[in-house]
Formats: C-alpha cells, structure tokens, sequence
C-alpha cells in the first residue's frame, strides 16, 4: 500500500536501501504544487528523518528568516567577486526573479519541509555540500575565458526573465527552473553542469542514504532525482566531493 500510494502519485519515488525505505520527492523550487506536496508527503508519511537539499549555511538562514541576496554586479566587479557570479546567479537570481512571476519565494517547498517535519516530530537533515564549495569548484572548472564568456551569456538573459510568457510560467510550475536553465548552458559549459548537478547529485544520494532512521523522506530538486536514482547503490567518496578545488 505504501509503495502503491508513492507510485501513482507524480513527482514522488519510493526508494529502498538496507532496511530503510525512502520517499524522494522532486521539487521546482518555486512552484506552490511542490511545497504543497512535499508538506502533505511529510505529514501522510511521518518519517524519522526530513532530508532537504539545503546546506547548514542555508538551512541555518531558514531557520534564522534571513533572506541569502545576491550580490549586487557592480560590487561584485569591484570587489572581484565577478568570477563566481555565474553561480550566483544561477542557483539563487535566476531563482528570485522566477519566483517572483509565479508569486513564491524561491526554496518554499524547503521551508515547508521544516515546518512540517518540525509538526511530526521528525528530524531535520539538510544533505547538500556547502554552497561556498560548490561555488569555488565551479570557478575552479573553468578558464579565464570561459568565465568570462558564461558571465556575458547570463548577463545579456536577464533581459529574457521580463518576456516569460504565461505558457512558459505554466511549464515552470511542472519542473525544476534550474533543470531547464542548465539544459540551454550544457553544450557551452559541461564543466557548470558537472559541478552543480552531477557531483551534488553523488552527495544527495550518499548522505541520503546514510540519513537516520528507517522512514525517511528526501526534499530534492526535481533535477537531481535522476542522478541520485543512478548513484543510489554505488560507493560515493564523498570527502574528495567535498573539497574546494
């Protein structure tokens, strides 16, 4: 029944590891459907264990109700911050203006997860790598003029977030943003891909597993469900992911 229930249900996968059973559930960070499922998966399910694709920095500004702000260009420039920009603004500009046209703060479906497993009395895990290394290993990955290239290629898109239609809206709601952006820098920036979905995906899996308890449910981006499914029983050496360069 339990398994019956996750299958028929969209965006949610039973998982099985050891003796401990999983619900994954594949979020678009600013879509309302997602945090309401992933409040109503938590409350129907009462896992041991609430895992959230957050790290402590961020999990620890959720719960402080700080808002994490991008950086303003020209201080970035000046300060020569510039050069993990892309990254920045992938994962968190990108995110805020999107969330503005649908009306939801970007990482809703996080926030829910705390407050409802802070409801079942479950424990709160946030399973990602540290955001400042996942920055510092996609500034690694690239050259001095790849950098520059990918910082213009971002830079001439903030024009495109005003002319998002209301089909494209619609779409957003069904998948991860950060999937669908991604997609278009592949070809361009493999290494961008590599670094903030492929290695995050390793980490997603082995710290999932790994988490406490036997019931457990994991709040992930819908872009990393794929990759944790493929590296979900294989060896993960997670301290060399872990590492700054």
């Amino acid at each position: 029944m339990w398994v019956e229930w996750m299958e028929n249900t969209d965006n949610l996968y039973p998982m099985q590891y050891l003796d401990k059973r999983f619900v994954l559930i594949g979020t678009a960070h600013v879509s309302r459907e997602s945090a309401d499922l992933v409040g109503d998966t938590i409350l129907s399910v009462k896992p041991d264990t609430v895992c959230i694709e957050l790290c402590l920095r961020r999990y620890r500004a959720i719960l402080e109700e700080r808002r994490l702000k991008p950086w303003n260009i020209f201080e970035m420039v000046r300060g020569m911050r510039m050069l993990s920009f892309p990254s920045v603004f992938l994962l968190m500009y990108f995110q805020r203006k999107i969330g503005e046209k649908l009306g939801v703060r970007p990482g809703e479906d996080m926030r829910r997860a705390v407050q409802a497993a802070e409801s079942v009395g479950a424990r709160v895990l946030p399973v990602d790598r540290d955001m400042h290394v996942t920055l510092s290993r996609v500034l690694h990955s690239m050259d001095i003029a790849a950098r520059i290239r990918l910082l213009a290629q971002l830079i001439a898109s903030i024009g495109e977030l005003d002319r998002i239609s209301p089909e494209d809206i619609e779409q957003m709601k069904r998948k991860d943003v950060l999937e669908a952006l991604l997609s278009e820098l592949q070809e361009s920036f493999p290494q961008v891909r590599r670094v903030i979905i492929d290695e995050r995906d390793r980490i997603l899996a082995h710290n999932i597993r790994n988490a406490p308890g036997t019931n457990i449910v994991a709040v992930v981006g819908a872009a990393h469900i794929k990759g944790i499914q493929h590296y979900w029983d294989l060896p993960v050496d997670a301290e060399l992911l872990e590492g700054s360069s």
